[in-house]
């Protein structure tokens, strides 16, 4: 008789590998296009790790003790964002998924379905980790031209290091809902966990880490790292794994073994601690998920007041719709908190220009400014087509299995998808004249480039939405448990490239005509008639370009959603 524990485990595989069975040739494009961003990826890394290490080696006295305290501070990173990650992973896991009720009545040991469940999520939370962590422990290994043993100790030492992240993460879990409501306890762990990233992401950039390019603010940082004290203990499993892995980096003394086997036991009795404390806590949490949803972190009446002030200018069917996307938009937790990342992207990129010293760079200020300016409004748009496929392109497919109930109302496609464009389209054109207008001011751009950059972010916004709405209605996805995997699947990769090739063209075509006038005007030169046409003639084509990349792709999903009813 086969062990029940490989059948729990039997969905989740034959989820990963049908994924595609409704497709295989989009499949076989999407895996391709999957791998090739991931090789680049990891090629990136490993280049980044490999530079910054051979300059350690090429520091006297000091450059191993460098390289070293980074190990150490990579490990301790790896450790904190892997108990982090499986905290939220099994949360879903244990108390949200859909499949518990089911698993819960049939005749099976909690130990198996608890067993099963830990290795749903130890591999959820940590194949990331241990995908774009393998190029960094790579880099040191070619760098200080390792034996195989290193990289041997490499996969020995990340698997009980792995196992113990993720018991911790999970009894963590479990003791959090029994203080709070399942449902409760992740809108929490949302917002903490964007609230840190943000912190962070705000933190890393007013350091201005530029500035370690000048050759006396390396030094001094260099002196900086040799002095501090790497945030370790000999108690963390990071420590451990760093001196299982030193000795036989740097061929120093030390005892990998003793270390090695630390982890490995710890990994076994976390294993055997975390089963014995979900036996004993985790059905009476679980029973407790089941229950209504709570308070939220949004108020409904809140929700009712801004929606109604919204949709205003808006006709019967439209407002309908679009109080209804942006009640659902604010009532989940993962959504709205968005926003906050957001805020900080747009707080950062208005910062970059703030310190922006164009004295320092030999050129023409003058000339510079309005360079920068043009080259700005594809930046911006690549801002806004970012910001669209968390937002826009899962437009459609946040309707989810409720989608046929938006059907069953007197609402033709053409209606629910235009009026979905028009909510995303408005506030998007908002957030980029902000972008483009504040960057400018901060640039001190010529009033014809401000013009030209305004004109052009609304056109680039028009496209980057209907192309954000059309080919989310093209790949919906109304099935997924996590709104987030939405903008990782196929159809997303295929809108940024193409977002992004639209703006590369957009502004390809107003290059020419553009720079024509500013040098003329730069040169004192007389500007002919013949050349404002020129620009007018090239913003009328971009402007018939951003009809196109917005009306066709919105006229594709609206057959392809009417073709899913037939």
């Amino acid at each position: 008789m086969k062990d029940t524990f490989l059948y729990l485990l039997h969905p989740s595989w034959r989820t990963l590998w049908n994924r595609d069975s409704g497709s295989r040739g989009s499949g076989t494009l999407k895996n391709a296009v999957i791998i090739t961003l991931g090789v680049l990826f990891w090629v990136g890394i490993f280049y980044l790790f490999y530079r910054v290490l051979s300059y350690f080696q090429g520091v006297e006295a000091i450059g191993t003790i460098l390289a070293v305290k980074l190990l150490t501070m990579i490990t301790v990173v790896f450790f904190s964002l892997l108990v982090f990650s499986n905290i939220v992973t099994a949360l879903s896991a244990f108390y949200l998924s859909d499949e518990l009720l089911l698993l819960h009545s049939l005749p099976l040991p909690l130990e198996r379905i608890y067993l099963a469940k830990f290795v749903e999520t130890l591999i959820s939370s940590s194949w990331m980790i241990v995908l774009f962590g393998m190029p960094v422990f790579g880099a040191y290994g070619v760098v200080y031209e390792a034996s195989w043993d290193y990289y041997v100790a490499v996969l020995l030492g990340f698997v009980p290091f792995l196992v113990i992240a993720a018991a911790v993460g999970i009894m963590c879990t479990m003791g959090l809902v029994r203080l709070f409501p399942a449902r409760r306890t992740k809108e929490i762990l949302v917002l903490l966990s964007i609230l840190l990233l943000i912190s962070l992401y705000l933190l890393f950039r007013f350091l201005q880490p530029e500035r370690l390019f000048e050759e006396a603010e390396l030094d001094r940082f260099i002196n900086f790292l040799a002095m501090i004290k790497t945030p370790s203990s000999v108690y963390l499993p990071s420590h451990w794994l760093t001196e299982f892995l030193v000795p036989l980096l740097f061929d120093r003394s030390g005892a990998p073994i003793l270390h090695f086997l630390l982890l490995l036991s710890t990994a076994m009795a976390s294993v055997t601690i975390g089963t014995w404390v979900g036996g004993r806590i985790y059905i009476d949490g679980w029973m407790r998920s089941q229950e209504g949803g709570g308070a939220r972190l949004v108020a409904d009446s809140w929700i009712h007041r801004a929606s109604d002030f919204v949709t205003r200018p808006f006709g019967l069917q439209t407002r309908s719709i679009v109080r209804k996307d942006i009640k659902l938009f604010l009532r989940d937790t993962t959504q709205w908190t968005q926003l906050l990342l957001l805020g900080a992207l747009v707080v950062v990129y208005l910062y970059n220009f703030r310190v922006l010293d164009l004295k320092k760079i030999p050129m023409s200020t003058v000339y510079l400014q309005n360079l920068l300016s043009f080259l700005n409004m594809g930046l911006a748009g690549f801002v806004i087509s970012a910001v669209a496929i968390r937002f826009v392109f899962p437009a459609v497919s946040i309707e989810g299995k409720s989608f046929w109930l938006v059907r069953s109302a007197p609402i033709s496609i053409r209606k629910l998808l235009w009026s979905k464009f028009w909510m995303y389209l408005v506030p998007l054109l908002v957030l980029s004249e902000i972008l483009i207008v504040l960057s400018n001011w901060f640039l001190n751009v010529s009033g014809f480039m401000m013009g030209v950059s305004v004109v052009t972010m609304v056109f680039l916004t028009a496209g980057i939405v209907g192309l954000g709405i059309g080919l989310g209605a093209v790949y919906p996805r109304f099935f997924v448990e996590n709104v987030a995997k939405i903008a990782t699947g196929y159809g997303a990769i295929l809108y940024m490239i193409l977002a992004m090739g639209f703006i590369a063209l957009a502004v390809f075509l107003e290059a020419w005509p553009v720079n024509e006038i500013f040098m003329y005007s730069f040169a004192g030169i007389e500007i002919h008639t013949t050349r404002w046409v020129l620009v007018v003639c090239a913003l009328a084509l971009v402007g018939v370009l951003s009809l196109a990349v917005c009306v066709i792709p919105m006229q594709m999903g609206i057959r392809n959603l009417e073709a899913r009813e037939s």
